[in-house]
C-alpha cells in the first residue's frame, strides 16, 4: 500500500494497539504507523516521522491539547490531516475539532 504515515497520539496503550492493528489490517505497513502517549512525545516522534494523518485524543489534562498538537504539526507541514477522538465528546468540542479541519470526530 502507499507510504502514508500515521501518528496515533493517545495515552491508552490498548487504543494505540487497536488502531495499529486496524490500519495494518487495511494493508498499511507497520513501519508507517507510530504511536505516542502524550502530545509532547508526539511532537518528538513527528520530528523523525512527519505524519500525513494524526489520530489524536483530546488530552484534556495535558498542557498541549490534541487540537494544539495538530496546530503545531500544521506549522511543520500544512498538509497533515486530523482524526480526533475524545472520551467526553460534546457539541462544543465537536465544533472545535471540525473547525480545526478534523476529517472525523469520534467519541471513545
Amino acid at each position: 500500500m502507499s507510504a502514508i504515515r500515521f501518528l496515533v497520539a493517545d495515552s491508552s496503550p490498548a487504543l494505540q494497539t487497536y488502531l495499529r492493528q486496524l490500519l495494518e489490517g487495511h494493508g498499511f505497513e507497520p513501519g508507517s504507523i507510530k504511536t505516542a502517549n502524550y502530545p509532547q512525545a508526539a511532537l518528538e516522534v513527528a520530528a523523525d516521522h512527519p505524519p500525513h494523518l494524526l489520530l489524536s485524543d483530546h488530552f484534556p489534562k495535558e498542557p498541549l491539547s490534541g487540537l494544539a498538537l495538530h496546530e503545531a504539526l500544521l506549522r511543520r507541514d500544512p498538509t497533515c490531516r486530523l482524526g480526533y477522538m475524545a472520551e467526553r465528546l460534546d457539541a462544543k468540542l465537536q465544533a472545535q475539532a471540525e473547525s480545526a479541519g478534523a476529517l472525523f470526530v469520534l467519541g471513545k
